[in-house]
């Protein structure tokens, strides 16, 4: 069921309280904000597995579409079960003047409007008669909800203060003293955020002025690393020109150790030339000894060559007969290749004959064995197809009982489905006579349970009373919480910065007792250890530093005097804060109460609703048991059947004769059919039986005679006349085989005679060659020797060049260490110089830091005094005051006839004639001006509904939104029937200013006088709706 409310300007929502008329506006702030009176997952009905709203509504002339569900999902393990939420936002576009806005939900809760269909839903998101939906869903809920959000310009808490009236809110505004005023107009108004704010600025200017005194501490050192940065300097023009001294002795020295070491290495070049050259001696010594050696052997080789040469008439006779003979062997060899091969052609020959014969033999003897089978298989069907006459006459008589039993099968069938379905029908009888006894049984069960639900209803109204006041205190103790929360944050920031400052302190004093154990230490020398400076009074230096050490430890005394303060305070805001948390904890089991009540209250509200339902549904049970006014149309259907039956004249007997002959019979069809195949099978045989025995007779001829292979035979017999024609003789190619392998060295021998020939002339080259080189190598031997005499005179000066040298490269040395002390005393005084001078750098940098931290700390100052209530805030109030009043005494002239009006006072002087801040409401009449307080409930329900209605107005404008729709769920129940009359006209008033006004009452007066009534109704526990008018 749908809500439309296209066609409505007013309208009256009304029913019986407890019917569900605020729960369908719970509805409405579900759907968009996921907001209502009780969680989402409470809102699911109870046996129920989901729930959701359809809302479509106009914005600014667009149409939009929110669909939120809420499903419920079982455990896998049987623990609590969870629930999971979507959430869709879409557009029309190209709508159409039939589309209509509309409201749905299903299963909300037990008192909510159910609706079965969501307005304008389409399963592919379009609708050819009202448009298309685009979808604006983002990729997660969250995302969604803040681009409707964005749309609405308005939040739930906004909508709350400015859309919807709710039950009792109304003069909440009006009726705080005039001093508390400004507090709840700050509230309304959403003001809280600039508190917050203006705590944020004040903590950040806290957190300033503590970094200032840090900062404060480290930039007293300025004199002091000034002071070292220019003894520094000086020290370190002392050292720059000694180390220029240094150097220039240095590189004097070091220009004569430069010439001594080239006399050295010339004299240290003639020793290894000496010993090269007593090295080539020797290599020299040994090659005279090889190419003696080397001599020798050629002179050998060449005599063996010229043996082998004056044997060379002999040698060249026997390898002219080796040559002749290998030619005589090689023709020998081709015939006895030829005559091998005719005689394999010929074995060839030969064994194919034999395969021929062969095969003919073993061909002549499966036709003899098929011959004998075919006549045994003959003599065999001749006697199984004797008798065939009787076999043929008793086939007929069992064709005749088929075709009987086939007339009677057609009516058999219908028998049979006939008597089924009328068991059936008797079945479906006794059934329904069970059922109804059972659901006899089980109402009876249930008006025994409702009535005992029944009984705990009188104890209720105690208990939500007792609730209702834990619940209120519990609100009081979150509100402390939160605050003894943030005071606990703000001692542990303030504690960490302390203990960070005590910590910088400390640092200091292990610096400066540092500084002096290394005074005290290099006491012997008066270069500063520290600075690497010359310094004067060591004692003052050391004094000065043990004297800032005491005021340092003064000041880590007082830092952990504040610190222990602070940590006292904050200890017993943990106490509080552990008492209240221990508190909260008991919220659980009492929204678990709440809930439990909640279920409980609903609960019996069903059960008195269910337990007058059942009571006459029970009676009505009865009476149809004992009328047995049950299954009529199986009754009647049975009377039917069985007459059908009895119209078929169909014996069940003759049948089943009939099928028992059959059964006895069933062998002589497979029996005949044996007969007709024996019969073709035998005609089949004996038409094959006279050519078998002529092929049988024909093989025999052949294999007689030799008929076969005629042709094999005449190539046999030319084969044989080849071999005789090539008259090979075996005996007369082995011999001379035997001949040419005796004569097989005399071939050696004259390859070896060939070398010899070529290589007797380069060997003798070779002897001449050798014999030179062999004097050459002794002439270079004596040369060397006198060059030998010559260097070791030279070397016998090189021991005292080389003592000079080495006396001279320590003298190098010494100064070279001097030099690299003086470097590192000068890169040690840099350094030093260097980091003093970062040092002041650094400090010069938290000098500027200083300025900004200060400069910060004043902003926020000033920022969290703007913020304040004095500040903006009050500027705010300022702004809407004259908005509200104007508002106002609009609306209140229409609900007063023109004869009230309202001014709001912000301040006023006090006794002693100071100005105090308040906000005064001054209601003007007939009579005269007079205050809030001193009016009736039904006037000061007007100056509430008119201040109520101004301050929606400004909300909305403020938020940025259009405030189309406003819904009044209160403050008929105070009026008269004229003020009422007069209330109701002043709404329709107004109802130009809004698209829609929707009034929640459940006074019958007040619902008349509107033209639309939406009425709410409750049955079974479940809500429905009706739009009426």
């Amino acid at each position: 069921m749908s809500l439309d409310l296209r066609s409505v300007s007013v309208a009256c929502l009304s029913g019986p309280n407890g019917s569900g008329k605020s729960a369908l506006l719970d509805a409405i702030t579900w759907a968009i904000w996921e907001r209502a009176r009780s969680g989402s997952d409470d809102l699911i009905r109870i046996g129920e597995g989901e729930m959701w709203v359809d809302l479509i509504f106009e914005y600014e002339s667009r149409t939009y579409r929110i669909r939120r569900t809420r499903q419920k999902r079982a455990s896998r393990k049987g623990g609590k079960a969870t629930t999971k939420g979507g959430l869709e936002l879409q557009v029309l576009t190209e709508v159409v003047a039939s589309a209509r806005p509309a409201v749905g939900a299903r299963n909300v809760r037990a008192g909510v409007a159910v609706a079965d269909e969501p307005g304008l839903d389409a399963p592919d998101g379009s609708d050819a008669a009202l448009g298309h939906w685009r979808s604006l869903t983002a990729a997660t809920m969250r995302e969604t909800q803040q681009v409707i959000s964005s749309l609405l310009r308005m939040d739930y808490d906004t909508f709350i203060n400015s859309a919807y009236l709710k039950q009792g809110k109304a003069d909440e505004f009006t009726m705080r003293p005039p001093g508390e005023r400004k507090q709840v107009l700050s509230e309304i108004l959403g003001l809280a955020y600039f508190d917050q704010i203006q705590e944020s600025c004040k903590l950040r200017a806290r957190e300033s002025k503590m970094r200032m005194e840090v900062l404060a501490e480290g930039l007293k050192g300025i004199p002091e690393v000034e002071s070292l940065r220019d003894e520094t300097l000086a020290s370190l023009s002392v050292e720059r020109q000694e180390l220029s001294r240094v150097d220039g002795e240095r590189e004097s020295r070091e220009g004569e150790l430069g010439a001594l070491r080239d006399r050295v290495a010339e004299l240290s070049a003639g020793a290894d030339l000496k010993e090269r050259i007593e090295t080539q001696v020797r290599d020299l010594r040994t090659d005279v000894t090889g190419l003696g050696e080397q001599s020798a052997d050629l002179d050998s080789r060449i005599e063996k060559l010229q043996a082998l040469i004056e044997s060379s008439e002999e040698i060249e006779s026997q390898a002219a007969r080796f040559a002749f003979l290998k030619d005589e062997i090689e023709e020998l060899d081709k015939k006895a290749r030829e005559e091998g091969e005719l005689d394999e052609r010929r074995r060839a020959f030969r064994s194919e004959l034999a395969n021929i014969r062969s095969r003919l033999e073993v061909e002549l003897e499966h036709a003899e064995r098929k011959l004998g089978e075919q006549e045994k298989k003959k003599d065999a069907l001749l006697i199984d197809t004797a008798g065939g006459d009787k076999l043929e006459a008793a086939f007929k008589e069992y064709k005749e009982l088929i075709e009987t039993e086939s007339a009677l099968s057609n009516r058999q069938d219908n028998f049979v489905r006939l008597s089924n379905r009328a068991k059936d029908l008797e079945s479906a009888i006794v059934e329904a006579r069970i059922k109804l006894e059972a659901q006899e049984a089980q109402l009876g069960s249930s008006l025994a349970e409702l009535d005992e639900i029944l009984k705990g209803e009188e104890s209720l109204a105690e208990h939500q009373s007792a609730l209702k006041e834990a619940a209120e205190e519990m609100d009081k103790l979150e509100s402390e919480f939160e605050l003894v929360e943030q005071k606990g944050m703000l001692a542990s920031s303030e504690i960490k910065v302390v203990e960070q400052k005590v910590l910088e302190q400390e640092r200091r004093i292990d610096e400066n007792r540092e500084k002096v154990r290394e005074l005290k230490e290099h006491d012997h020398t008066s270069i500063c250890p520290l600075c690497s400076a010359p310094i004067v009074d060591r004692a003052a230096v050391i004094a000065r530093y043990e004297s800032e050490e005491e005021s340092i430890r003064a000041e880590i005394l007082r830092l952990n005097q504040e610190r222990a303060d602070i940590e006292k305070e904050r200890e017993e805001l943990r106490r509080r804060y552990r008492f209240l948390k221990g508190r909260l904890a008991e919220r659980k089991e009492l929204d678990k109460r709440i809930g439990q009540f909640n279920e409980r209250f609903e609960a019996i509200e069903r059960a008195a609703t269910s337990r007058r339902a059942l009571g006459l549904e029970l009676e009505a049970l009865k009476s149809r048991l004992s009328a047995e006014a049950y299954a009529q149309v199986e009754r009647e259907s049975l009377v039917s059947i069985k007459a059908e039956i009895f119209k078929l004249d169909f014996d069940p007997a003759v049948v089943a004769s009939i099928q028992s002959q059959l059964r006895m019979k069933r062998h002589l069809e497979g029996k005949y059919q044996q007969y007709q195949r024996d019969r073709k099978e035998l005609e089949q045989i004996d038409a094959s039986l006279p050519e078998l025995r002529q092929t049988v007779e024909k093989m025999r001829d052949q294999l007689a005679s030799e008929l076969y292979g005629a042709d094999l035979r005449s190539q046999l017999l030319a084969c044989q006349n080849e071999i005789d024609a090539l008259a090979y003789d075996r005996q007369a190619h082995l011999a001379l085989k035997e001949e040419l392998s005796a004569l097989l060295p005399f071939a050696e021998k004259l390859r070896e005679l060939n070398r010899a020939l070529a290589e007797k002339p380069e060997l003798e080259k070779a002897r001449v060659q050798c014999q030179q080189t062999l004097g050459d190598k002794k002439e270079r031997i004596v040369e060397l020797v006198a060059e030998l005499g010559r260097l070791e005179e030279a070397s016998r000066e090189l021991p005292t060049m080389k003592e000079s040298l080495a006396a001279l490269e320590q003298e190098c040395r010494k100064l070279s260490s001097d030099r690299d002390e003086l470097s590192r005393s000068v890169a040690v005084l840099e350094n030093n110089h260097e980091k003093l001078h970062r040092e002041l750098e650094e400090l010069r940098e938290k000098e500027k830091t200083m300025e900004e931290v200060t400069s910060s700390r004043d902003d926020y100052l000033l920022l969290a005094e703007a913020f304040g209530k004095k500040g903006i805030q009050a500027a705010i109030i300022e702004n809407a005051v004259p908005e509200i009043e104007s508002e106002a005494n609009r609306i209140l002239a229409r609900l007063s006839d023109n004869k009230m009006h309202v001014a709001l006072v912000t301040q006023h002087k006090t006794k002693a004639g100071t100005i105090s801040e308040t906000l005064d409401i001054l209601i003007g009449d007939e009579v005269g001006t007079r205050a809030y307080d001193l009016y009736s409930g039904g006037e000061a329900f007007k100056v509430n509904f008119a201040i109520r209605i101004a301050l929606s107005r400004l909300l909305a404008r403020r938020a940025g939104a259009r405030l189309e729709t406003l819904i009044i769920d209160e403050g008929f129940g105070s009026q008269d029937a004229a003020s009422r009359d007069r209330l109701v006209r002043a709404i329709k008033s107004i109802q130009s200013d809004f698209s829609k006004i929707i009034v929640i009452t459940h006074i019958a007066d007040v619902r008349e006088m509107f033209p639309t009534q939406i009425q709410v109704t409750k049955e079974f526990g479940v809500s429905s709706l009706r739009v009426v008018g």
